[in-house]
């Protein structure tokens, strides 16, 4: 995937708004609130380029099937365990509490 530090640009001005922002730093891409305040913080969270990839195709609209069928292809997992990362990662997301809007 090419300019990952442009994903949120991207996801922020056509999918989500302008909350979230992607920024590259000590080997890792991190993902930010920028809509926070008082005492609920959330706290970035760290994610690797597969993670950054995998944020990229749901703001793109791709299901955890068309995902899971592009991670099988670029990191030759099987089919079962690229969904399940899928899935693990989209409760990451969730648990974490970023809230993607209408990104599955």
């Amino acid at each position: 995937m090419s300019n990952l530090q442009d994903i949120f640009t991207y996801i922020g001005e056509n999918k989500i708004g302008r909350r979230y922002q992607l920024r590259h730093a000590a080997g890792l891409y991190w993902l930010l609130d920028m809509e926070q305040s008082g005492t609920s913080y959330v706290s970035p969270l760290p994610l690797n380029e597969a993670g950054a990839q995998i944020l990229q195709m749901l703001a793109d609209g791709m299901s955890e099937n068309e995902i899971g069928g592009r991670l099988c292809e670029k990191y030759g997992v099987s089919p079962g365990e690229a969904k399940n990362d899928v899935r693990d990662f989209i409760m990451q997301l969730k648990d974490k509490k970023f809230d993607l809007g209408g990104v599955r």
